[in-house]
């Protein structure tokens, strides 16, 4: 999915003053340069945040800023930019406490508005099967899927914190009392994980080579999934 945004200002070099505007595919902002129109491009994951300053109904005006401190300033379509967040697949590290970012913020906002109040899990759009997670039934599948990803009994692992639709747990390693903290994200219907990186002080990518699909069956109220590298399946009483 590609959208058009306009420029309102930026200090990239490589963006001639020429340029109002801009396409964002995927991962990509393109834009044409020099007089025979070569199209050149920008990758989103380089960017050390995304912000939206300005916002309403109608339009998104987004601050991206990179870690060489250029930035670029975009105006687009609200529901346009909406719509090009859910569907690209971006690596953005999750929003962590004391205001740090260490990724793309507006991406994991957008997903938490999807995780929220979107209908989840209905595995053929019925009513009759679908369910909407409350923020404690996020926390059991997170916990059951991280104690499965690193064989850890759910009962040492607590949530910690849900912010933006993102689900926040950790535990304490007993063989050398080491704090262990993940991020799950439960957007479109699957689960993903990140895990906070203590050398780095950061988050790391999200691994979505782990994402698994997740299913939610009505007559037993809960959630099952499979996990990929083992193929054995995980049901999470809500």
């Amino acid at each position: 999915m590609a959208i058009k945004a306009e420029v309102i200002d930026t200090n990239i070099i490589e963006i001639p003053k020429e340029v109002n505007f801009v396409s964002l595919e995927g991962p990509e902002i393109l834009f044409c340069s020099d007089s025979i129109l070569k199209i050149k491009s920008i990758n989103l994951n380089s960017a050390s945040s995304i912000t939206s300053v300005d916002t309403d109904k109608y339009y998104t005006v987004f601050y991206i800023k990179f870690s060489s401190q250029n930035f670029l300033t975009l105006k687009c379509d609200t529901d346009a930019f909406l719509k090009y967040i859910k569907h690209s697949r971006l690596t953005p590290a999750p929003f962590e406490v004391k205001d740090k970012i260490s990724g793309l913020t507006i991406i994991g906002a957008v997903f938490g508005v999807i995780a929220i109040f979107s209908i989840l899990f209905g595995g053929d759009n019925s009513s009759d099967n679908s369910k909407t997670l409350s923020q404690n039934e996020m926390a059991k599948v997170c916990k059951a899927y991280i104690g499965e990803i690193f064989g850890k009994p759910t009962s040492i692992i607590e949530n910690y914190k849900n912010q933006d639709g993102l689900t926040y747990v950790r535990y304490t390693r007993n063989a050398d009392n080491t704090r262990w903290s993940y991020v799950c994200d439960m957007s479109n219907s699957s689960i993903a994980w990140a895990a906070w990186m203590s050398d780095t002080q950061e988050w790391g990518r999200w691994r979505y080579e782990d994402e698994t699909k997740l299913s939610y069956d009505q007559s037993t109220n809960s959630i099952s999934f499979v996990m990929n590298d083992t193929g054995s399946k995980v049901v999470v009483q809500l």
